[in-house]
């Protein structure tokens, strides 16, 4: 009589008292107690590797995204410097000091002078746009000459923002042939370790699960 034992409890009793009765049959298929103790631990091992190893495969899983997406990263800046780096460019705005570390101390002094010229175009285009639009729509009356100038001044001064934006595409492409030894070749070795480092340790706890299931 079991009483309050529990059945684990109960099975391994009569593994030790009587391992070869029959525990079980099913038709055509039956096992003894020994039998069924070992397919029981081997299941309960099964399911709590099983437990361990779904959170572990996911959390490599995002280790090995993460690391191929920044040895990516670091092979397009290493390789193709003048090409788009949305996440360098994302970066600099975050810190913008980023960018002037890789310019020298002359190209710092244009591009400030550069971005201060363009915050300065930009209000003085918005207000008179403003001013173009009132005496479009009959706001603010104005003459026919003053307003072909104002028109011919707009332009003007679009073009003048346009240029100020090459120079700041120009030093961008100066820091980037220097970033990308600089901030390229230390990515790519960092994405490449991660990844190495994902793949060893996938290897070992594969070795261990099969170690455990044995």
């Amino acid at each position: 009589m079991v009483g309050r034992r529990t059945l684990p409890t109960a099975i391994r009793r009569q593994t030790r008292e009587r391992p070869r009765h029959l525990a079980w049959r099913c038709g055509s298929r039956q096992s003894d107690f020994a039998e069924l103790d070992t397919h029981s631990s081997r299941v309960a091992t099964a399911l709590v590797v099983l437990g361990l190893s779904v959170p572990m495969l996911t959390m490599r899983s995002g280790a090995l995204f993460a690391s191929a997406v920044v040895a990516l990263a670091g092979f397009l800046l290493l390789a193709f410097p003048a090409m788009d780096q949305p996440w360098l460019d994302a970066l600099e705005d975050i810190a913008p000091p980023v960018q002037p570390a890789f310019l020298s101390s002359g190209e710092r002094f244009t591009r400030n002078e550069v971005l201060d010229s363009i915050a300065r175009a930009r209000a003085e285009l918005l207000r008179l746009h403003a001013l173009e639009q009132d005496v479009r729509w009959g706001k603010i009356e104005m003459e026919p000459d003053k307003a072909e100038q104002l028109r011919q001044y707009l332009a003007g001064r679009s073009e003048i923002s346009a240029g100020d934006q090459l120079v700041l595409r120009y030093l961008r492409g100066k820091a980037r042939e220097r970033q990308r030894l600089a901030l390229g070749l230390p990515l790519l070795i960092i994405g490449f370790g991660g990844i190495y480092a994902v793949r060893r340790g996938r290897r070992r706890a594969l070795h261990h699960i099969d170690r455990r299931s044995r």
